[in-house]
C-alpha cells in the first residue's frame, strides 16, 4: 500500500490540535477502541452488520493519528505491506496495541512500520481498499477547504 499520497494530504494543510507525543498515543489508543467497539467483534458479530461509513470514518482517524505520531518522530513510511492474516478480528485489534506498546518502549521506524502495517492488515479485514481510504482522505482537504472559504 502506497502511503505517499495520504501523507501529502495529510501534511500540506495540517492543523492537528493535539499536542504532545503521550497525548497522540493515548488519542491513538481511544480511537482504536471506539473502532473495535464498532466493529461489535468481541461479541461475535459479523463486519458485514457494522455501518461500513461509520467504520471507515473511525479507521481514517486511527491512519490520521498513526501519521501524526510518525511525523512527531520525523518518520514517514512511503510503502507497507498489507498482510493476508488469518487471525481474529479481535487479535488484530489486540496486535495494534501491542505494536503500541512496542512504539512506547523503543520509538524505532521498525515499530513504527509494523504499527501501519497491521494497521493496513486491519483495513483488509474490514475490507476498506485503498481508493475507498484515498477519498476519505480527500474528504478531509474539502471540509478544510470549505472552513478556510
Amino acid at each position: 500500500m502506497n502511503l505517499s499520497e495520504p501523507y501529502e494530504m495529510q501534511f500540506t494543510n495540517s492543523d492537528y490540535c493535539i499536542q504532545g507525543r503521550t497525548e497522540k498515543i493515548l488519542a491513538l489508543q481511544v480511537k482504536i477502541a471506539e473502532l473495535a467497539k464498532e466493529t461489535n467483534c468481541f461479541k461475535s458479530s459479523p463486519v458485514k452488520d457494522c455501518d461500513k461509513k461509520m467504520l471507515l470514518t473511525l479507521f481514517k482517524d486511527c491512519l490520521i493519528l498513526a501519521f501524526y505520531i510518525g511525523f512527531d518522530y520525523k518518520y514517514r513510511a512511503e510503502e507497507i505491506k498489507v498482510s493476508a492474516s488469518a487471525s481474529s478480528l479481535p487479535s488484530k485489534f489486540e496486535t495494534l496495541y501491542v505494536d503500541i506498546n512496542d512504539f512506547l518502549v523503543c520509538s524505532s521506524f521498525d515499530h513504527y512500520t509494523t504499527l501501519l502495517e497491521d494497521f493496513a492488515t486491519l483495513g483488509a479485514a474490514l475490507e476498506f481498499t485503498e481508493l475507498e481510504l484515498r477519498d476519505a482522505y480527500s474528504q478531509i482537504n474539502i471540509n478544510r477547504l470549505k472552513l478556510i472559504s
